[in-house]
Order: C-alpha cells, then sequence, then structure tokens
C-alpha cells in the first residue's frame, strides 16, 4: 500500500503558466520593513527531518493505518458513491450514535445508521490465514458482533494487506433449543416475509420475543479476502469491493437472516419483482430469472 512518504513525495501536478505575464507584486501591507537579506536554514533537509518524523512516516499502529485509509482510500470510493441512489458514506464509526464504536461506519439515505460496520487492523496482527487462533478469534467476534449490534449483514475487516468482507446468518433453532429462553403472553410471529409468501422457521415455532440481534446465534460468518495488490479493470480491487459493500447494503437488503438468497436472483413482492441484491424493481420477470424469497432455506424446509 501507499505510504505516507511515498504520498508526500509523488511528482507535482505540472502547472501551466503559459499566459502569465511578468509585473510588480502587489501587497495588501502598508509600511512593512523588509528584511535586508536573508540566510539559508541548512537544518531543513529531507535526512534531518526525516529522521525526526521517522515514526510518523511509516505506518507503526492502527491509527496511522486508519489516518491513510482516510486520507488514500476512502476518498475514491466515497465520491464514486455520492451520486448513487443513497449516497452511501464511509467514515469513522463514531459518528453513529451508539456506545459501540467500530473504526467505519457507512452511513446512507441521510440516516445516521451504520450500514456497514467495518474494523482497521495491522496485517502484523492479523492475517486472514494466521495460525494464531486465539488473536484471530479476538478479531472476528469483535467484528462480527458490530455487525449484529447494528443489525447488518455485511461487515468488513480492512488490513496494510488485505480487505476481508463479511456476511453474517442467524443459526436456525427448534423448539427444543427455544424452550429454555424467556416466553411473553402472547405468540410473536415474523411477518418479514408475507409478501412473497415466505414466513420464518424460528420465529413461528416459538413464542418468546428475540428481537436483539447481538443474543442471537449465529452461523459461521462468509467472508471473502480482497489482497491490497490486486488492481486492474478485470479484478476485484479493494475500492470496488468496498463500493459493492455500500450498494448492497443501501440498496437491496441487509437486515440479519438465516439464509439469503443467490446475489443474482429475484424475489416477488405483490404485483412486482424485486432484484434481492440491487433493489430494482420490474413488472415481469425474465425466463432465465431465478427466483427466491429472502430465506430460501425456510421454503425447503416447509416442503421436506
Amino acid at each position: 500500500m501507499v505510504t505516507i512518504r511515498e504520498a508526500l513525495t509523488e511528482p507535482n501536478p505540472v502547472l501551466d503558466t503559459h499566459e502569465l505575464r511578468p509585473g510588480p507584486n502587489t501587497t495588501q501591507v502598508q509600511g512593512a520593513v523588509a528584511p535586508e537579506t536573508w540566510v539559508r536554514w541548512t537544518d531543513f533537509n529531507y535526512k534531518k527531518l526525516s529522521n525526526l518524523f521517522a515514526s510518523e512516516l511509516r505506518i507503526c499502529n492502527e491509527d496511522t493505518l486508519q489516518a491513510a485509509f482516510i486520507r488514500f482510500l476512502m476518498p475514491t470510493v466515497n465520491w464514486c458513491l455520492s451520486d448513487q441512489p443513497g449516497s452511501c458514506y464511509y467514515g469513522p464509526g463514531s459518528r453513529v450514535p451508539h456506545e459501540l464504536r467500530p473504526d467505519w461506519s457507512c452511513i446512507a439515505h441521510g440516516l445516521y445508521v451504520n450500514y456497514v460496520p467495518g474494523d482497521t487492523k495491522l496485517s502484523s496482527k492479523f492475517l486472514p490465514d494466521m495460525m494464531d487462533l486465539e488473536e484471530w478469534s479476538k478479531v472476528l467476534a469483535q467484528e462480527t458482533y458490530y455487525i449484529k449490534t447494528f443489525q447488518s449483514r455485511y461487515g468488513f475487516i480492512i488490513t496494510d494487506e488485505h480487505l476481508v468482507v463479511l456476511r453474517i446468518s442467524r443459526q436456525r433453532t427448534g423448539e427444543g433449543l427455544a424452550a429454555g429462553r424467556p416466553y411473553r403472553s402472547q405468540t410473536f410471529y415474523s411477518s418479514n416475509y408475507a409478501a412473497d409468501g415466505e414466513s420464518s422457521f424460528a420465529n413461528t415455532t416459538a413464542s418468546y420475543l428475540d428481537n436483539d440481534p447481538s443474543t442471537w446465534e449465529m452461523r459461521p460468518p462468509e467472508y471473502a479476502v480482497i489482497p491490497w495488490s490486486a488492481h486492474g479493470p478485470k479484478n476485484l480491487t479493494v475500492k470496488l469491493s468496498l463500493w459493492f459493500l455500500a450498494m448492497m447494503a443501501a440498496q437491496g437488503d441487509r437486515d440479519i437472516d438465516y439464509s439469503y438468497p443467490a446475489l443474482d436472483s429475484w424475489r416477488k413482492e405483490g404485483s412486482k419483482y424485486v432484484h434481492n441484491t440491487t433493489g430494482v424493481t420490474k413488472k415481469r420477470a425474465a425466463k432465465d430469472d431465478k427466483i427466491e424469497g429472502r430465506d430460501p432455506e425456510a421454503s425447503e424446509l416447509a416442503t421436506a
């Protein structure tokens, strides 16, 4: 990735000054006394100053890595999101009012809701295939807790070597596992899927109020790893992946479910069809369109 030193030592743009004409300098200061001469400041040189600020010019902790991402990565992603529906915008997690403050948030539709929580880590402490299971577990536990708490199925972990995108889903439980949980007087039924005729298998078999995602049992999270070095128009790059995550969360469904339809699929809602990932709607389904409801596993269980 680009270091602070590399970014600050890139060539400056060539300025077109061919139309400038010589002439006297203008000043708004009256009565100022000019120095008779000046002397060279010999200490102001690359070697001296680079040694003094060596730690600030390199990625040495999560704060400097976060600063590099804010300056060199996210502005491009945000600019490409700015004219899209929802006007998604990546920024600090602290701007979303909540006691939990992940490193990153993605807001959309003018709401201070964290659609895609994210965490920054150093590659020296976290790698997708690291052998230290304890340290790997710490990072995954924290990020998946962020995702659950902000009630979004999507999240990410970004390091100086990789972007890891995540999608979480609920563990489906039966009546036996639900028996020990607190019940309320009236039966609670999910109406999330009334539009396409499906219902949540777990919610229709239990009579307890279960609307706090942070307490839900989860399946192993799905993940994809995008290396920092990935580039080119036909490759999944870090910036493109962040753009996709924001668009999926803001335009499609982002709530946490037991199972998810294929990314390129449609569901029937009333008299129209809705794309499950992009949110695009149309009146008729094409011959080759894949039709799946929000929780396709529930349909399979119902017909089993």
